[in-house]
C-alpha cells in the first residue's frame, strides 16, 4: 500500500510538471520533450498500473 502511495504521487507529480509549471514562468507538453525521454516514457506508461494511467490520463 505505501509503495502503491508513493507510485500514485510520483504519477501526479510528473503530471502536474508536464502541464505547466504555475507562476506563468514555464509552460510544458510532451511536445518539448526530446524523442528519447518520450519513447521512454510512453515505455514505461505501457508497463504502469491502472491507477497511476488514470493519474497521467488528465495530464
Amino acid at each position: 500500500e505505501y509503495d502503491r502511495g508513493r507510485k500514485l504521487a510520483a504519477a501526479t507529480y510528473l503530471k502536474n510538471f508536464i502541464s505547466k509549471v504555475d507562476g506563468g514562468r514555464l509552460q510544458y507538453s510532451f511536445a518539448n520533450f526530446r524523442g528519447e525521454f518520450r519513447n521512454q516514457l510512453v515505455q514505461t506508461l505501457l508497463q504502469a498500473e491502472t491507477e497511476i494511467l488514470r493519474v497521467l490520463v488528465d495530464a
